[in-house]
């Protein structure tokens, strides 16, 4: 049985191709690590990374009977993650901006309100929860609290799962900001 520089071997990957879902299971154990170290190269959340590489091995079982064997498997795993970094990449991007813009909001809707040492506690307070929070839970953060968005409303637009929003606002960012809270007060 032949392998690739990658160590990919022919049978395994002719079985992938022609649907073989165990022989997939096996390219995805052989390849996983390698494609997560290739994606921190471009991701340095270490959620935004693990989401690309599961991207990248939807994309590949998807695309597998495209693939024609002009280079290697792993080089067109990668090449595949750089697609997916990089789509990655400009969501966030997008997503960044309209929570920086919305935390702004935010902020000069309070300011018209409360006192001005208020004003400079709420804003410390939402710059200590952005510090704290990877990207992808900032932007969440800043969509819920506000834009005033649903948390299905932000798993439709982020293109994430429901019951994954809720996990991530559960186990990251209410501990976040009720740290924060007590922090402050």
């Amino acid at each position: 049985m032949r392998q690739d520089d990658s160590g990919c071997a022919d049978d395994e990957l002719a079985a992938a191709v022609l649907g073989d879902r165990d022989a997939f299971d096996q390219l995805v154990a052989e390849h996983r690590d390698r494609i997560y170290r290739f994606c921190g190269k471009f991701l340095y959340n270490e959620a935004d990374r693990e989401d690309a590489v599961q991207q990248v091995f939807i994309r590949a079982w998807k695309y597998l009977p495209r693939f024609r064997g002009e280079c290697t498997f792993a080089t067109w795993l990668c090449r595949i993650a750089v697609n997916v970094c990089s789509d990655i990449g400009r969501h966030l991007q997008t997503e960044a901006a309209l929570v920086v813009q919305t935390l702004e909001d935010t902020v000069d809707s309070v300011s018209r309100g409360p006192s001005i040492e208020d004003q400079e506690i709420g804003r410390q307070m939402i710059e200590a929860v952005r510090r704290e929070l990877g990207e992808l839970d900032a932007t969440m953060f800043g969509l819920h609290y506000g834009a005033g968005m649903s948390k299905e409303d932000i798993a439709s637009r982020l293109g994430l799962s429901s019951s994954g929003v809720r996990t991530r606002f559960k186990r990251k960012i209410l501990p976040v900001i009720e740290r924060v809270r007590r922090d402050f007060l």
